[in-house]
């Protein structure tokens, strides 16, 4: 066995040296660095990631009150959806709106702000106990988070109240009652309504109109809003005044309005709501640190919720027991005038007859009379204009649309003819819902003179429209030319003949005036309409109200849309069964559909439409942008195959 050197032994043993000065202040340095730099970075990301709280404004409240629940959201990014409360029995929730609030905090030397999305909602409870919110998901661009659970208690009239010293005792004097004008009515009548509160030893401050559920009616804009209240839109407001009520001196505050139903059945008012400010006394609390104004003077101001009684009222439809041809669906109480000029006129010259028609009921559903059907007279459609009320300037800022009194309608024809003596008559009818019959009012006849057109004036056009007219005899020729050599000029630079370019040059302005001319003739000239064209012409007009309606929907205007789909489908029947088009309802399209031999499923799809469009154009509901494209769609169809029927029956 070879032994190995002493310096080899060495070299195996373990070497243990003692540390570095420099190689361990190193170290140090970099492992501080590590530590300030997580320190630093950390309050960074923690901002990125979004947080959210929820806070009750009381977490006891009395029985008849309400509660503010404030969701605040703190993220960099965009909250991409209103957080949504799930339902809770005996809870009801009202989301307020969102406000944005920025707050600036310095960190680490530095200014940073700070942005928060506040989201309000009111909860109102419907009985007493003890209620638990659960937590409230909030989704953002950078993730989604919750809040905490919160509980809310209710207790009952005899039980503290939010602050724990206003007792429900001092809101039990307060009351609230509804009152409709007639126990019944019938479609489009108008229906007055009364609500009044009474409140007794109370400081009330009425700051809002009572909320009427929509449902099936029409709220008319009252003529006779307060101009020293412009905040109750729709409303006449009586001021608070004394009265004696049960021995008792009382305060009592009226609000009066009218509506329209718009369908036959039951209507049933659901609960009227109202919001009352109360100033209530409570004694100040010391121990209040962080709101040093809201019990200075020792009161605060709390909001009750009243409801009154639900009112149910029977709406019955339209008698179609002798109802005249010419009723278009007018109910209420109207005058007629008319203005008719000139009386005396050449043929081809226009005449205008205006009909005023006022009184008192639905305007909406005042349509312009049918014009009878005349070989004498070219007439147009008749323009519609809404006589309005003009209102103070403290009122129309929330009165956009001052309450209506009135419509005109003014109707232009021509004589076709010279010769003709009087213009034919029109009748207004309409249903007296207090008499419970029906009144046709006769506009006309009128006395008119037409004399002959001077001559030169080309009224075949117009006559035209209405008759067809016999072929032009056929002339000899009466111009012979005596002359048929040209006579020799006497300048003999001009004896050479002209080149063709020339000539046509000299005649293309010429050329050009007729053309420009006869194109102008031919685009006014009207054109006749006889039942077969205008069944042909069908889908065109409605293919052009109905695109107008497709881009309403595209637009997000519900309120054209309706519009323009109810004016295809007037367009399309009014040609399709050649009717005019101020006559086109549903009870006057349905028994010719149903005279049609058409499919059961046919007027029954009309009747839908025609209902649909009435209902979101006279009363409160509103479709949501699918409902509205299906409809849409269903309306295409349901013309499309009407017409392909139609003309199929023509053909055969």
């Amino acid at each position: 066995m070879k032994c190995l050197p002493n310096r080899a032994m060495h070299s195996i043993e373990p070497s243990i040296r003692p540390p570095h000065p420099f190689r361990s202040a190193a170290g140090t340095l970099l492992l501080g660095l590590c530590i300030c730099l997580s320190w630093l970075t950390a309050p960074a990301i923690a901002q990125d990631r979004p947080q959210a709280w929820a806070t009750l404004s009381n977490d006891t409240i009395p029985l008849g009150t309400s509660a503010e629940l404030s969701v605040r959201v703190q993220s960099g990014a965009e909250v991409l959806s209103t957080p949504e409360i799930p339902p809770i029995d005996g809870l009801q929730v009202q989301y307020r709106g969102v406000a944005n609030q920025f707050s600036s905090v310095q960190r680490n030397g530095r200014m940073s702000i700070t942005q928060e999305q506040v989201f309000t909602y009111r909860i109102t409870p419907t009985r007493t106990g003890t209620f638990t919110l659960p937590p409230i998901e909030v989704k953002t661009a950078d993730g989604t988070t919750q809040t905490v659970a919160r509980t809310l208690t209710v207790t009952a009239g005899n039980g503290p109240s939010q602050q724990g010293e206003a007792r429900i005792s001092d809101y039990v004097q307060l009351e609230a009652q509804i009152l409709a004008g007639r126990p019944y009515a019938y479609v489009h009548q108008e229906i007055p309504l009364l609500i009044t509160l009474y409140w007794r030893q109370l400081d009330v401050r009425v700051s809002e109109y009572p909320s009427i559920p929509r449902e099936n009616i029409l709220i008319k804009n009252h003529a006779d809003v307060n101009p020293s209240n412009p905040n109750f839109q729709g409303y006449a407001h009586d001021p608070a005044e004394t009265i004696t009520r049960f021995g008792q001196e009382w305060k009592r505050c009226s609000f009066r309005t009218h509506f329209y139903p718009i369908s036959a059945g039951t209507l049933a008012l659901e609960p009227i709501t109202m919001n009352v400010p109360i100033r209530v006394n409570r004694s100040r609390r010391s121990s209040q640190v962080w709101d040093p104004f809201g019990d200075f003077f020792g009161s605060a101001t709390e909001t009750f919720t009243i409801t009154a009684e639900p009112v149910q009222i029977e709406v019955r439809p339209i008698p179609t027991t002798d109802r005249p041809p010419e009723f278009a669906g007018a109910v209420g109480q109207f005058e007629v005038t008319h203005e008719i000029q000139p009386v005396k006129l050449m043929a081809g010259d226009p005449i205008a007859l205006l009909i005023h028609v006022t009184g008192n009921g639905n305007f909406v559903t005042v349509q312009p009379p049918a014009f009878p059907k005349s070989d004498q007279f070219r007439v147009y459609d008749p323009t519609t204009t809404d006589v309005v009320k003009e209102l103070p300037a403290s009122a129309r800022g929330t009165n956009p649309k001052p309450p209506v009194v009135g419509r005109d309608f003014e109707y232009v024809a021509v004589p076709l003819e010279a010769g003709v003596a009087q213009f034919p008559a029109l009748n207004f009818a309409y249903f007296n819902p207090t008499t419970e019959e029906f009144v046709t009012l006769p506009i006309g006849p009128f006395p008119i003179e037409v004399t002959p057109a001077p001559q030169g004036r080309d009224t075949s056009a117009l006559q035209s429209l209405n008759r067809p007219q016999p072929p032009p005899a056929r002339r000899d020729r009466d111009i012979v030319f005596i002359k048929t050599e040209r006579p020799p000029n006497p300048t003999k630079a001009l004896d050479a003949p002209l080149p063709a370019w020339a000539y046509a040059v000299h005649l293309l302005p010429g050329l050009l005036l007729c053309a420009a001319l006869l194109a102008q003739v031919l685009l006014e000239r009207p054109r006749r309409e006889t039942p077969k064209s205008r069944v042909a012409k069908a889908p065109k007009v409605a293919a052009v109200a109905l695109a107008n309606a497709e881009r309403a929907l595209h637009q997000g205007d519900a309120e054209r849309f309706f519009s323009e789909l109810h004016r295809g489908l007037q367009d399309f029947f009014a040609h399709l069964l050649d009717l005019p088009p101020a006559g086109i309802t549903a009870d006057n399209v349905l028994p010719k559909l149903k005279a049609m031999d058409l499919p059961e499923s046919e007027p029954d799809q009309v009747e839908r439409l025609f209902r649909a469009c009435d209902h979101a154009r006279f009363g409160s509901g509103r479709l949501t942008p699918e409902e509205m494209t299906a409809l849409l769609r269903d309306c295409r169809g349901t013309l499309a195959r009407i017409h392909k029927y139609t003309a199929g029956r023509r053909t055969r």
